[in-house]
C-alpha cells in the first residue's frame, strides 16, 4: 500500500472521536451553565417587580393582597396560598414553571396600622414568620409581614430539610444560595421597610 493514501487506523480513529466528544460535551455543559445563569437573573428581576409591586398595592389600598387559594379565588382567610398575580400585574409562575407561592400574616392582609406587629402588639408580633440561614441555623430576618417563594429548578422534588421548611406552613423560611440540594427562590417584606413607604406616602395612620 502507497503510504501516502493509507486511511485511517482504529486507534487513531477512537483518539479522534474521543476528542471530539470531549469537546462536544464541554460545549454543551458550559452552554446549560449559561443557560441557568439567565433563567436565575430572570427569576431575580421578576422577584424584584413582585416585590415593588407588593409595596405599590399596599400604598394605594392600605393593605396588602389576600392569598390565591387552592381555587383561584383571593382568600383572606388563609394565610399560605399563591399569588395573586393578576391583581398585580406580575408574572403567576417562575422560570420553571412553578407557580409562585405567597404568605401574608392576616394582620396585614387588611387595614393596619404603625403599631400593628410592633413591641406593643404581641398578638401579632410573636406570629409573624422568621427568615433563617438553615433549618438548624441562625435568624437573618424577623417578624417578616410577607415572603413569596418557589421551588425552583427541582420543583416539589425536596432534595434537603431546607427546601421541606419553606413549604411546611410552620412560620419559617430558609433562605441561603444555590447549592446542590437547594435551589428555591425567596424573597420577604420587612415590616419596617413598609411601614416606612407607607409612612413617606402619608398612608398609614
Amino acid at each position: 500500500m502507497n503510504p501516502k493514501t493509507r486511511g485511517f487506523s482504529l486507534i487513531e480513529l477512537s483518539i479522534a472521536l474521543l476528542i471530539i466528544t470531549l469537546l462536544l460535551g464541554s460545549g454543551t455543559m458550559a452552554l446549560s451553565g449559561q443557560m441557568s445563569v439567565r433563567q436565575h437573573r430572570q427569576m431575580q428581576k421578576d422577584f424584584e417587580n413582585i416585590k415593588e409591586a407588593l409595596y405599590g398595592y399596599a400604598l394605594v389600598n392600605g393593605k396588602l393582597p389576600c392569598v390565591l387559594d387552592s381555587n383561584g379565588h383571593e382568600n383572606c382567610a388563609v394565610q399560605y396560598g399563591y399569588l395573586p398575580f393578576a391583581t398585580l400585574g406580575v408574572a403567576q409562575k417562575d422560570v420553571y414553571g412553578n407557580a409562585i407561592r405567597y404568605f401574608v400574616h392576616s394582620a396585614f392582609s387588611k387595614e393596619f396600622t404603625l403599631t400593628t406587629g410592633s413591641k406593643n402588639d404581641d398578638a401579632v408580633r410573636k406570629t409573624l414568620p422568621d427568615i433563617w440561614d438553615s433549618a438548624n441555623g441562625n435568624k437573618i430576618a424577623v417578624g417578616v409581614v410577607a415572603v413569596f417563594w418557589t421551588e425552583g429548578q427541582s420543583g416539589k422534588v425536596y432534595r434537603s430539610t431546607d427546601e421541606q421548611t419553606n413549604n411546611e406552613n410552620n412560620l419559617k423560611f430558609i433562605y441561603r444560595a444555590p447549592s446542590n440540594d437547594f435551589d428555591d427562590e425567596i424573597q420577604w417584606l420587612s415590616p419596617f421597610v413598609l411601614k416606612a413607604k407607607m409612612l413617606a406616602a402619608q398612608k398609614l395612620p
